[in-house]
């Protein structure tokens, strides 16, 4: 049986917490919890949120999918520097597609960026701190749209499924989000923005103890790989292999 946990406690050393909004995330801590003794939990924290809590000493493991517009990369900008005097190790997971939810056959023909800032236009957007806030930010900014321009983009939902959800039901003409969770929505079309890295971030302290061992050992092995892979719309190449670290820790 999975476990959640508020990620508020201070003393986690009996315990780990795996923190992220994936559902790959909870068959890895459902395997886990069967093969080791400490309990497992899962934190439902988005990226950005995750990210700090680790810092804060609540959660033990923390994923991210933040790409930085700066540098066109993943991740391992906001690692660096949300997590200062803490070294650690990044494992990559997996990547997937992100794009615009629009109704079915796109009536408004929204194409880019540029377009939510027509007056015909509104958007439901994610909460801050997670991966998809952070995409949308990012590329607003990049196309010198301000928030004020953007119909909706004070309206927030706190999933994948929400914001399609809320699409399909006329209440906004687009969201943002994974291919995975369009799929699971009627009447709601994908259009595909870029590919993001989904990736994993232990603390080089946790890294060689036998639990987190036993994490890295699931998530590489062929059998999670492929219950990974049969959820549909996920690339599991190189999943489980090391993209960061200043311990000389072996890929």
């Amino acid at each position: 049986m999975n476990r959640t946990v508020s990620a508020t406690q201070n003393e986690i050393s009996n315990q780990i917490i795996i923190c992220g909004q994936d559902m790959i995330l909870d068959l890895l801590a459902n395997r886990l919890n069967q093969c080791v003794e400490e309990n497992v939990f899962r934190s439902y924290k988005g990226s950005y949120n995750g990210l700090y809590a680790m810092y804060q000493g609540e959660v033990n493991v923390a994923t991210a999918h933040l790409w930085h517009g700066k540098t066109n990369s993943y991740n391992i900008p906001y690692i660096s520097s949300m997590l200062p005097g803490t070294d650690v190790i990044v494992l990559h997971l997996l990547k997937r597609k992100q794009g615009f939810y629009v109704k079915k056959g796109n009536p408004k023909r929204i194409q880019s960026f540029e377009d939510l800032k027509r007056a015909d236009v509104t958007i439901v957007n994610r909460e801050p701190g997670s991966g998809v806030r952070v995409l949308v930010d990012e590329k607003l900014r990049q196309a010198g749209i301000s928030t004020q321009e953007v119909n909706g983009y004070q309206k927030v939902v706190n999933s994948h499924l929400e914001a399609a959800a809320t699409v399909n039901r006329g209440e906004a003409d687009v969201a943002v989000g994974s291919e995975k969770h369009s799929l699971s929505v009627p009447g709601i079309d994908f259009i595909f923005i870029q590919e993001e890295s989904y990736d994993m971030v232990i603390r080089k302290e946790d890294f060689t103890k036998k639990p987190y061992q036993k994490m890295i050992e699931i998530i590489r092995s062929p059998e999670y790989q492929k219950e990974v892979a049969g959820l549909g719309s996920y690339n599991v190449e190189n999943m489980g292999k090391i993209i960061y670290s200043d311990c000389g820790c072996r890929p």
